[in-house]
């Protein structure tokens, strides 16, 4: 075997043994700073998923399709991680699309009725939630919704979601206008 030969399966052997040594190095990085456990919902990169096992070499995701994508430690240990089971709150944010023959009077109304069920809805943060009359599209008023739900749980989330859409729209009916589509 020539010196050359020998030299590349050298470095074939150890870069090997260096991914090895990075990913056990990760491993033990996730374990003691704990960025995420098993059980945690998850994103890394494009990845969104709950976290199922944290080994050696890789952590392993069990994505929303159902799916299991298995990251390398090193990787994982080195990148962002947003780790959405550690939230204190969940944001639903969205844009009510009002009629454009709704009056400054029915429009004052929707917000008024809107800013009350944000003030009295007990699932709903007061302190940093809004709604604002914020332009007059192409074909719409656009009213803007930034509420924070107090809830970590996901599904919980969905319910206060509903909820709150459902009063809503009982607000815009109250006032005599409707929600539009392009």
């Amino acid at each position: 075997m020539n010196p050359s030969s020998r030299a590349l399966r050298l470095g074939v052997l150890l870069s090997g043994t260096g991914r090895t040594l990075e990913n056990l190095i990760g491993s033990i990085t996730i374990y003691s700073s704990q960025p995420v456990r098993v059980g945690d919902v998850c994103k890394f990169g494009a990845t969104l998923g709950v976290v199922e096992e944290i080994g050696l070499r890789a952590t392993q995701l069990r994505t929303l399709e159902r799916t299991v994508v298995h990251i390398p430690n090193a990787k994982f240990s080195t990148d962002i991680i947003e780790n959405l089971t550690q939230r204190d709150k969940i944001l639903y944010r969205t844009r009510l699309r009002l009629s454009l023959q709704t009056t400054a009077q029915q429009m004052q109304q929707v917000l008024e009725g809107i800013r009350e069920l944000i003030e009295q809805h007990e699932k709903i943060d007061e302190q940093t939630s809004r709604v604002r009359f914020l332009d007059f599209g192409d074909y719409a008023q656009e009213v803007e919704l930034f509420i924070y739900i107090k809830t970590q749980d996901f599904a919980e989330y969905l319910q206060q979601r509903e909820d709150i859409n459902l009063r809503i729209r009982g607000i815009i009916e109250t006032a005599g206008t409707e929600l539009v589509v392009p």
